[in-house]
């Protein structure tokens, strides 16, 4: 008997069987077949897949497994199979792909990102892998594969940030107008209504300082289609997205866009930094994934930040988030640590830093600005790393007043960090989980955390496969 289904649609996200194809048996068997893959299915594994890595497989061929096989013995003949084809599989972006019977993607996203920039440059259109990317079968135009493209990109778990980041990659260096003409404008007007959730956002919204990347997308499309056009104010709706995440929950990025618009020069003056390349991006974004860290309870403590109210805080000075807040806490509870400086737990850290202008100006810090169990009687005009000192002294507190344990004790385990730019993913040996730290909710999957601008996941593994890092 031999079985045969396409597991292109094997992810980590979704993993199902779409059809079977059985030699002999019946109807009965042909259920229980269905049932046991399946169930097999659901618990097989694929290297990488802790880090979000996914794999798209031309056919799989299950032979010599009988149909009233055991539980067992099919999820056996399953992940045996599907070892050795991952074991042959190459990387979706590369040229030998359209040819590979496996190929795979750091994360859905990345594949999204691939297909959509590839798809703007009129290159490989009909790889065989890319219906099951995108989740339709036969888009009818470019414009139509676009589209759905940044529908699937929407509803992942980062959202609009997500959308944000693939586009920006994808268009590269290229001209942004190629992809704004594709999208038609009532689709358009919808997705800025998604992002201004109940007409919310300030009257007299700031410009944001937006990333040289950006700014140069924004002034090329303002040139081509004017500031008035829906697609530009959509295209500038996801530069603010970039540069502050936590607008997504605010309902702030288009009105904030439309400001960030007008303070934008009508010519371009000066030298604009052109946007950095797709495989550029993807190299970046590889050296931060699967990397073995001693700090791996270090992002933990967002949990306590959360439970401390930093995301109310944040969401009522966004000056104070845009100066890079969150980053300058976590820099000192990575230094109350001893976290080593070359450890890979400071790569968000270092990285969210880098880009903040003036990480130390003076705010009007009210006691909302400050963690719920330290909050100071009247507000005064004092500088970030004064409220960053206090939200560490705050969640030392926390950690000991629920836990009974202390902040180095929670940040100081072994694990794996993988860090793209929409996801953080934590990953622990199951040895090293702690009644203490589950006690206090401390590795609770945070998930989409806008103020921090990342889907944040913690997960524990066997021994065996942390020690494979």
């Amino acid at each position: 008997m031999a079985s045969w289904f396409p597991a292109q649609q094997l992810q980590r996200e979704d993993r199902y069987v779409h059809w079977c194809q059985v030699r002999g048996g019946g109807q009965t068997s042909r259920a229980r077949l269905v049932f046991s893959i399946e169930e097999a299915l659901r618990l097989v594994s694929l290297p990488g897949e802790n880090e979000g890595r996914v794999y798209y497989f031309r056919q799989v061929k299950i032979g010599n497994v009988s149909t009233r096989a055991g539980r067992q013995e099919w999820i056996d003949a399953l992940q045996a199979t599907l070892d050795e084809l991952g074991s042959h599989a190459i990387h979706g972006d590369d040229p030998q792909a359209a040819a590979a019977d496996a190929v795979f993607f750091r994360n859905h996203q990345e594949a999204l990102e691939v297909v959509l920039a590839r798809t703007l440059r009129r290159e490989l259109a009909d790889l065989w892998f890319w219906p099951q990317v995108i989740g339709i079968a036969a888009p009818a135009n470019r414009a139509e594969k676009v589209l759905a493209i940044i529908q699937r990109l929407s509803e992942l778990p980062a959202s609009w940030l997500a959308v944000a980041e693939s586009v920006t990659a994808a268009i590269g260096s290229d001209d942004p107008v190629a992809l704004l003409a594709l999208l038609p404008p009532s689709t358009v007007y919808g997705w800025l209504q998604e992002l201004v959730p109940g007409d919310a956002g300030p009257e007299h919204p700031r410009p944001v300082l937006l990333r040289g990347t950006m700014v140069g997308m924004l002034l090329r499309s303002m040139q081509a289609l004017g500031s008035a056009d829906p697609r530009v104010i959509w295209l500038a709706s996801l530069a603010v997205v970039q540069a502050a995440p936590s607008e997504l929950s605010t309902g702030a990025a288009v009105a904030r866009a439309r400001s960030t618009l007008q303070s934008l020069p009508a010519e371009r003056k000066g030298p604009v930094r052109e946007p950095v390349s797709l495989q550029t991006r993807i190299l970046v974004d590889a050296a931060r994934l699967g990397e073995p860290t001693q700090a791996a309870g270090l992002y933990f403590l967002l949990n306590a930040l959360r439970h401390l109210g930093i995301a109310d805080a944040l969401a009522k000075n966004s000056f104070a988030y845009e100066r890079g807040l969150v980053a300058q806490i976590m820099q000192r509870l990575a230094w109350h640590a001893g976290v080593a400086a070359c450890d890979p737990a400071w790569h968000w850290i270092t990285s969210a830093l880098s880009e903040i202008a003036d990480a130390n100006a003076p705010v009007q810090a009210g006691p909302e600005l400050f963690p719920s169990n330290l909050r100071p009687a009247s507000g005064k005009l004092c500088d970030l790393q004064y409220i960053a000192r206090a939200w560490c002294v705050g969640v030392r507190q926390w950690c000991w007043q629920v836990g009974e344990i202390t902040v180095r004790e929670v940040v100081n385990r072994r694990g794996v960090v993988s860090l793209n730019r929409t996801d953080l993913d934590i990953t622990l040996p199951l040895s090293s989980a702690e009644v203490r730290i589950r006690r206090a909710g401390l590795d609770i999957d945070p998930g989409w955390l806008p103020w921090f601008g990342k889907v944040v996941r913690f997960q524990y593994v066997g021994d065996e496969a942390a020690h494979a890092h």
